[in-house]
């Protein structure tokens, strides 16, 4: 389903494919996560022909293809080079590649208190990169659309310590809860900016039909059952307003639900914009009725059916699919984040579900239909039970 060449120029030699009696590789897993560098770890014996291959670190770069759709899903240059030799005389060479958006990692930019549009920010951090570093290397400014929509100006200090990619992520990508994506046209490296990459899928991931593992951990450490709430501080007294004189007195908010169910948990929250007690009490009941307090975290293994059923999506970092397991309670559409392929295992993919954050209440919602599942299942046991002691 896969191919893997090694790429020196214009020389280009193939070291993995899918036919029988074809060059193949001793492991090759690509790692591919929103907005990180990607990668390819990857080993092959004396008789792949990469053996006679000249490998320059740095210089050679790899290409995985997916035969089947002819999309290329991983591009970069080998790094690290490892040579093994065990006691009985096997040799293994082994390499580790990093995916074209490294290339950004070997230029710096000039210090600077940058203030104007954002569009022109990354016009001109990616200008100054390419001035610097060879033609190959070059990325240009893609869709922008999204980064504008938050507003086309700012200010920021640019660290000449650290890297483009680096500055780009710091100053863009997490200021402005950004995601970039490398698209490739006529030859050129753009990269788009973009509030969410990716698509809705309608590829199930499912008990019984796809879904091989999945581990959840739920952590419910976010749930505040009481608040104190604080508005604008008095520049003479250095005092802030308090909700106490619309509240019975107290200055804190309780959830009397949370409390019952999770005991007391304090958290301070400060309005300094608000000076009107009454304002500041419903501020304060809309973050506390708001929060969303339980994260829940997946990690799932799935038979990527693909490659043998075109109704099926391959996997995508970015993409959501609606994952089901009733014996877990889980049914809700979930985006992938991070993904990890075995090309010698093409049927199965290792997928990591971005954090998803519900309230107390949907919590409690879920631990609801959990114990009616079970109460259900429970009770169809018994009625199993009570017509086989008939028989």
């Amino acid at each position: 389903m896969y191919a893997v060449s090694l790429i020196n120029g214009a020389n280009v030699t193939p070291i993995h494919d899918s036919e029988a009696g074809g060059n193949k590789l001793l492991s090759a897993i690509v790692k591919l996560e929103i907005n990180k560098v990607g990668q390819f770890n990857f080993q092959f014996l004396p008789n792949n022909a990469g053996y006679k291959a000249l490998i320059k670190p740095l210089q050679t770069m790899v290409q995985v293809v997916n035969m089947m759709t002819g999309k290329e899903i991983f591009y970069g240059r080998i790094v690290p080079v490892t040579n093994d030799m065990a006691e009985s005389g096997v040799f293994t060479f082994a390499y580790n590649a990093r995916s074209e958006l490294d290339f950004l990692n070997d230029s710096k930019q000039r210090q600077m208190l940058y203030q104007g549009k954002k569009s022109d920010f990354v016009r001109m951090i990616l200008s100054f990169h390419n001035e610097n570093l060879e033609s190959y290397k070059e990325f240009y400014p893609g869709d922008l659309a999204d980064l504008i929509a938050t507003g086309d100006k700012m200010e920021a200090e640019v660290d000449p310590s650290k890297s483009t990619l680096a500055t780009l992520t710091d100053l863009i990508l997490n200021e402005y809860g950004l995601e970039m994506k490398i698209r490739k046209e006529e030859g050129k490296k753009y990269l788009d900016f973009k509030r969410r990459i990716g698509k809705d899928s309608n590829t199930a991931i499912k008990l019984s039909v796809n879904l091989l593992t999945l581990k959840q951990h739920i952590d419910p450490g976010g749930i505040v059952s009481r608040l104190l709430v604080y508005g604008k501080q008095n520049s003479k007294t250095n005092k802030r307003i308090t909700i106490s004189s619309v509240n019975n007195g107290k200055d804190y908010l309780d959830r009397a639900d949370l409390i019952s169910e999770y005991g007391i948990r304090m958290e301070t929250v400060v309005f300094d914009e608000i000076e009107d007690p009454v304002k500041l009490k419903k501020a304060g009941e809309e973050q506390l009725a708001s929060q969303k307090a339980v994260s829940y975290q997946y990690h799932v293994s799935a038979v990527n059916l693909s490659h043998i059923n075109p109704n099926f999506d391959e996997f995508e970092e970015g993409d959501t699919y609606p994952v089901i397991n009733p014996v877990m309670n889980i049914d809700e559409r979930l985006r992938v984040v991070a993904r990890q392929i075995d090309l010698l295992n093409v049927e199965r993919s290792s997928l990591t579900i971005g954090e998803k954050f519900k309230s107390a209440e949907e919590w409690q919602l879920d631990n609801i239909r959990k114990q009616t599942r079970q109460l259900v299942t429970a009770n169809q046991l018994k009625e199993q039970q009570a017509r086989l002691e008939e028989v």
